[in-house]
């Protein structure tokens, strides 16, 4: 959850610095592209936070197998 947080505040981020700092003829192009990069970016961790769950899943469960 806090992923989807900080991926918001980057969007957010990056969207006003684009607008109003930034010196191009492309600025929407630009701010759609920070959003999609911030949701791939969110999607990538959860990814690897499910994977790394699942691996410490069944590392434990092939230990307690082991011990029994």
């Amino acid at each position: 959850m806090s992923s989807l947080i900080l991926s918001f505040i980057y969007a957010l981020v990056a969207t006003v610095y684009i607008r109003f700092y930034s010196y191009t003829d492309q600025a929407f192009e630009m701010m759609v592209a920070s959003w999609i990069g911030a949701l791939l970016a969110f999607l990538l961790v959860e990814l690897a936070g499910f994977v790394m769950k699942r691996i410490s899943y069944f590392c434990w469960k092939r230990k307690q197998k082991e011990v029994l």
